[in-house]
């Protein structure tokens, strides 16, 4: 290896650094996205993750020392795309449902101090 050639540690930092960097950046230009661009964002998550199952399987199961792959499915894939589909769902299900609002009982026209006030409107 020559002076000129990175060490390949440094090649993974490097890559990982920019990596941070292009996130950081997608983040701050568009901090709050809406939505419609988070759940766009999910669906895409999930068929990454599907797409691309065979290999993370393999890679878990490397790093682990032969790993079996029915346990990375259950415990790694199948979690990871249960948790986006319910995200997901409550994206979905928030945008239909008006929430309520809590309101304390004193401030309520009805309270206890209401009956000392007048009926007369000034």
């Amino acid at each position: 290896m020559d002076a000129k050639t990175p060490a390949p540690r440094e090649h993974v930092v490097r890559k990982l650094a920019q990596s941070f960097e292009s996130q950081r950046r997608a983040y701050l230009d568009d901090p709050v996205p809406s939505r419609a661009e988070r759940i766009q964002h999910l669906q895409a998550l999930s068929r990454l993750v599907q797409d691309h199952q065979d290999a993370i399987v393999k890679a878990i199961s490397d790093d682990f020392g032969n790993r079996s792959s029915t346990e990375t499915l259950f415990c790694e894939i199948f979690l990871v795309l249960d948790g986006i589909k319910d995200t997901i769902g409550h994206l979905l299900v928030s945008a239909l449902v008006a929430w309520a609002i809590t309101t304390d009982m004193r401030a309520l026209p009805r309270s206890r101090n209401s009956r000392r006030c007048s009926n007369k409107v000034f």
